[in-house]
């Protein structure tokens, strides 16, 4: 669980507060001036650390240090830091803003101190913020760094950049918005945007959208057969469904690392206890169905988190599991994307067909799974072939 909760504070409407002598506050009040406009202090004129800031503008001496004084001023600020080097006063101080609902930070007392400034990487309008809870701030310097040499200094210009792009997509459904803009920057787009290309880059937005409204949707329901693997081991296609997932259903043991990959607006069901389907002779309930064609017909990508052994059949025999027989027989198309991972050792090929009462055997669609007989490596998805062709794409779709 999470130590602290990350948030990203507006320091424009009212200015933050700083109280001490100590010489650590400086470092504080650089900090807060790249993000504040204005940062009132309360130090004394023999705090050495005054000379710095004497022509900043942005910095607003309130007073003297007194210990009225700071107590009054803390009252309705967004945040305030403060170190008076002297620990009952320090006390006192963290009290009052406790009891005034403001959070306060006093540097290196984790004791006092009710959030942490962790490291930043400033990419502006893109923020990275990173936090070790207080316990190792080199650890989250040591982060940052790799972030920074990660991420070009203009890497905020792709937030612009997909701003304006927002409004034009509105004829899209929400998945294929998310989709579209992940195109966009995984794609020469954002290239030139960095590049500063912005004409190239919106010629590059403008074919891509011509062409994605063009595009038919074809509404399915994914179903995931994750088994009991963690999340380091889930493929790329199996993770990147989860991420797009507008509605997420999952079995009781898929674990909690598994649904914490998914967005956090999506909407979660658990399909056990009254919703899940019966390996004998399943029955998914009407109401189920009715809902899941509903969201599907809406544009939601809604995905299916499978468990236990009927993962494992819905990954090799796709045409012969019962889930798949039943959406299907619904009316719903399904995408199976075979999640668990082949064990280790030589290749090891397992067939299924692939087809629906309603379709009969011309229909029949041959899916084989493996590895190659290399072994297995952390991280390695599986191939897949359709009758005999190569079919490197994991996702397989079941129709009526």
């Amino acid at each position: 669980m999470m130590q602290q909760f990350p948030i990203f504070v507006d320091l424009h409407v009212v200015p933050p507060l700083i109280i001490g002598d100590a010489p650590a506050l400086a470092a504080k009040l650089r900090l807060l001036r790249k993000a504040a406009p204005l940062v009132d202090v309360i130090a004394s004129k023999k705090a050495e650390w005054r000379a710095e800031f004497a022509t900043d503008t942005g910095v607003c001496w309130l007073a003297e240090m007194d210990r009225q004084a700071a107590k009054a001023a803390i009252k309705g600020r967004p945040l305030v830091i403060l170190d008076c080097e002297d620990e009952s006063l320090n006390r006192f101080l963290v009290a009052t803003a406790r009891a005034y609902g403001v959070p306060v930070n006093v540097p290196d007392n984790r004791a006092l101190s009710g959030f942490y400034l962790g490291a930043i990487v400033d990419r502006a309008p893109l923020i990275i913020g990173i936090s070790t809870s207080g316990l190792a701030p080199v650890l989250g310097q040591a982060l940052r760094a790799r972030l920074e040499s990660m991420l070009p200094r203009n890497y905020g210009r792709l937030a612009h950049f997909l701003a304006d792009l927002r409004c034009r997509l509105s004829a899209l459904t929400p998945a294929r918005r998310r989709r579209f803009q992940h195109d966009m920057i995984n794609g020469p787009a954002a290239r030139h945007v960095l590049a500063g290309h912005p004409q190239l880059a919106e010629a590059c937005a403008d074919a891509a959208l011509r062409r994605e409204t063009r595009l038919q949707d074809h509404p399915k329901i994914t179903l995931v057969a994750c088994g009991s693997a963690a999340a380091a081991r889930l493929p790329a296609p199996a993770t990147e469904a989860i991420r797009q997932a507008d509605h997420l259903l999952y079995e009781a043991t898929i674990p909690p690392d598994v649904l914490d990959i998914a967005r956090r607006e999506v909407a979660l069901t658990p399909v056990d206890d009254g919703w899940q389907v019966n390996h004998q002779h399943p029955a998914l309930p009407a109401e189920l169905l009715r809902r899941l064609r509903q969201q599907i017909d809406s544009g939601q990508e809604v995905v299916w988190l499978r468990a236990g052994q009927q993962a494992a059949l819905g990954q090799q025999h796709p045409g012969s599991d019962p889930l798949v027989q039943q959406l299907c027989a619904a009316g719903l198309a399904v995408n199976v994307i075979p999640a668990v991972l082949p064990a280790p050792g030589k290749l090891g090929l397992s067939s299924g067909r692939i087809s629906t009462p309603h379709d009969g055997a011309a229909s029949a669609v041959w899916l084989q799974i493996g590895l190659p007989d290399a072994g297995y490596v952390a991280g390695d998805e599986p191939y897949y072939e359709v009758g005999h062709e190569p079919y490197h794409d994991p996702y397989h779709e079941v129709r009526r």
